[in-house]
């Protein structure tokens, strides 16, 4: 099972450590982890603020997450352009690292 203040340990560990190379300004956890109802299935959800918004830094940091948390992981680009709906869930759930 997923524990959610370990995860949230982790994350903080790798921004300070690894996630500049990508160029991440800000993220944060969202989704079932964030809220605490994890499923066997669930994935990592994580919201990122890039200084540059670039596909190969979002592909990067989502290869490089996986491998450093070993489960999988969607990493979602904050802009001002996102789904509204997508937006509201993130602003309900999201605990920035």
């Amino acid at each position: 099972m997923i524990n959610k203040e370990h995860i949230i340990t982790l994350l903080k560990e790798y921004k300070k450590n690894q996630a500049e190379q990508f160029g991440v300004v800000k993220m944060g956890l969202f989704g079932s982890v964030a809220r605490g109802s994890v499923k066997k299935d669930s994935d990592i959800d994580i919201v990122v603020e890039f200084k540059k918004r670039n596909l190969l830094n979002r592909i990067g940091l989502k290869m490089s997450l996986e491998d450093y948390l070993d489960m999988p992981v969607d990493v979602v680009a904050y802009r001002g352009d996102l789904n509204p709906l997508l937006k509201e869930r993130i602003s309900r759930d999201v605990i920035y690292v």
